[in-house]
């Protein structure tokens, strides 16, 4: 929240949910799109959790080892329904396949 008192262009967000438990995760997850939602500016999130990513941004780019892999956007970021779950799992997959593909 203090970084939005500056009312930021661009929010940088390197791993702010990796230490913490699911329950505490999502709930701040929620508040963080709420905080955007009122004060809207770009967000750039770095996660390895693909869930985390998918629910957070509607654009979703992907980075392996050697650099860009891919980007993928869908319409479901901010939302818990099962509708969202059952859309977002096949873009995980997908997520996922493009991971696969890097070389070793």
């Amino acid at each position: 929240a203090r970084a939005f008192l500056r009312r930021p262009r661009i929010l940088l967000l390197d791993e702010p949910f990796s230490s913490l438990d699911e329950q505490t995760r999502e709930s701040l997850q929620d508040e963080l799109l709420l905080l955007l939602s009122l004060r809207p500016c770009a967000m750039i999130l770095v996660t390895h959790n693909l869930d985390e990513a998918l629910y957070c941004a509607p654009r979703v780019m992907v980075l392996g080892q050697r650099g860009w892999l891919g980007r993928v956007d869908h319409e479901h970021s901010g939302q818990r329904t099962e509708e969202a779950r059952l859309a977002l799992a096949g873009t995980a997959l997908e997520l996922r396949r493009l991971l696969a593909m890097e070389p070793a």
